[in-house]
């Protein structure tokens, strides 16, 4: 399969700078007319999937996210996951956010693959990783940053458990369907 040629930026203008920005960009392949696109720049971000194999549970959070409202369920299912501070990496940044949404105190994680969730109007770029853990590790209460107003309560999953959310769709962030199936394909 081949692309055509890269197009040209013609015009970057910022038209929002909040907590993410929006940029309008003019873009030209060769000598056909400009387009235009929007895109949303965010931080990067990064999640990690927590496993007891001695249980044999995943660690899944709910938590309220504003946007889903509109969609009637705004509490919805994920792993930890967290934007990435300016002096952190992917991987510290994932196990603080495992310390601070699930009360898991871990020491080392595995990088597992990047996720781009929306290419064709944001930038967001998601890191993923998997950690094992054992009940000996829970050494916080979890639920998030009251500073932030995240209301996060965790739960125990089975793999039963997990295939039965997937088959009936309860699952539906991105970054999560991605790591439960990587672990289902991981332990067959």
């Amino acid at each position: 399969m081949e692309n055509k040629s890269e197009p040209k930026l013609t015009l970057k203008e910022t038209i929002f700078d909040g907590f993410f920005k929006v940029h309008k960009l003019e873009l030209k392949y060769n000598d056909n007319q400009p387009f235009e696109r929007y895109i949303v720049e965010n931080r990067k971000a990064t999640s990690i999937l927590l496993f007891n194999p001695q249980t044999q549970k995943v660690v899944l959070l709910k938590q309220y996210r504003a946007p889903h409202a509109f969609y009637g369920n705004p509490y919805l299912y994920e792993i930890p996951a967290g934007l990435i501070e300016p002096n952190e990496t992917d991987k510290e940044a994932a196990i603080r956010e495992a310390y601070e949404e699930s009360g898991y105190k871990i020491e080392d994680a595995e990088f597992v693959s990047y996720i781009i969730p929306s290419p064709g109007v944001n930038t967001e770029r998601i890191s993923l990783y998997y950690a094992e853990i054992d009940d000996s590790m829970q050494l916080g209460k979890g639920g998030g940053m009251e500073a932030e107003a995240e209301d996060i309560s965790t739960g125990h999953y089975s793999i039963e458990e997990i295939k039965e959310m997937l088959k009936n769709c309860f699952i539906e962030d991105a970054k999560t369907l991605i790591a439960l199936q990587w672990l289902l394909l991981r332990l067959s």
